[in-house]
């Protein structure tokens, strides 16, 4: 299916809770955003995963809810269950600041709009800011 996903967290009434259905789209689309890496380690996810399985995605909040952070996409990151684990409620580091911003341009958030983004991708995609060759020609 490929369309437009439009997913705006930010008018929730209560901030730390996702519906199951919203958090199925912010799954989704923080994959395409991410173009199917860990934030944490910077691995690929399995193709297929179990409930209990630790290479399984799972949502991050890149400044904790513990810390003052928010269930927003743009607070959002997609790491192995393992690599969330090992995190805890710690504050970001510096691959956590490079992936949040990865996402944003991906998804388009720096003007503040809702997230618009393409689904029902396949493989790489080449326009994907991970993906972008850089004009120097290295």
């Amino acid at each position: 299916m490929n369309g437009v996903l439009i997913i705006d967290l930010r008018k929730r009434p209560n901030k730390h809770r996702i519906s199951a259905e919203v958090r199925r789209k912010a799954v989704d689309a923080l994959m395409w955003a991410q173009d199917g890496i860990c934030a944490g380690c910077e691995r690929p996810f399995p193709a297929a995963w179990g409930p209990d399985d630790p290479a399984a995605p799972t949502i991050d909040h890149v400044t904790p809810i513990a810390r003052g952070g928010r269930s927003e996409i743009e607070n959002l990151l997609l790491k192995h269950g393992a690599c969330n684990t090992q995190r805890g409620n710690s504050w970001p580091n510096a691959r956590d600041r490079k992936w949040q911003a990865i996402v944003a341009t991906a998804l388009g958030l720096a003007d503040g709009s809702p997230i618009a983004t393409k689904t029902g991708n396949s493989g790489m995609n080449k326009n994907h800011p991970q993906n972008v060759e850089p004009k120097d020609g290295r």
